[in-house]
């Protein structure tokens, strides 16, 4: 990915005719314009990532393309502001990342995050601590993985303040600084 978003929609659109290679173009597609969206904020980039996200067969893609589209779909709803909704499709992303590919994982892992953090923002009082309560959990467990985790280290501190407990949350943030 290095912005060439124009260039990506081009050439996939191209490869669009070939019914082996549609799904997958679909995918770069809806992918290329949902970052133009972020970026921009053009609705009709939105809009358009949606339609080439309906046009794409699941069981057309291969395994690594199904976790990419998991992970459009997700980011999708994310950029709707649909927090709940985005969470569970970041979570079974989460389930199915190549545990080769660590940078896809600690984006994916930012996403789930912030998108349950946008919920617990909107959300009552006890929904948000449940919410919070959720994101340390998950965060615990990163570690246990990957105890460089960035994203997790400071989600921790995050969950930890959300659900509560702000000694965790200040022990935690201790932690990570060292």
């Amino acid at each position: 990915n290095q912005r060439l978003y124009d260039a990506a929609i081009d050439t996939a659109t191209a490869a669009l005719r070939a019914p082996r290679t549609a799904d997958a173009a679909a995918l770069i597609i809806a992918r290329a314009r949902l970052e133009r969206f972020r970026e921009s904020s053009d609705a009709a980039d939105l809009a358009e990532a949606h339609r080439e996200l309906q046009q794409i067969h699941p069981g057309q893609l291969p395994p690594r393309d199904r976790v990419e589209l998991v992970i459009a779909l997700g980011e999708a709803l994310y950029l709707e502001d649909r927090g709940g909704a985005a969470a569970e499709q970041f979570e079974i992303a989460l389930g199915h990342i190549d545990q080769n590919a660590p940078q896809t994982r600690e984006r994916v892992l930012e996403w789930w995050a912030s998108a349950l953090d946008r919920q617990a923002h909107v959300g009552p009082e006890l929904e948000r601590r449940a919410l919070y309560a959720r994101i340390l959990d998950r965060m615990e467990v990163e570690l246990r993985r990957d105890s460089g985790s960035a994203v997790a280290s400071y989600w921790l501190v995050a969950g930890a303040r959300g659900s509560g407990d702000l000694k965790r949350a200040w022990d935690a943030a201790m932690a990570g600084w060292a």
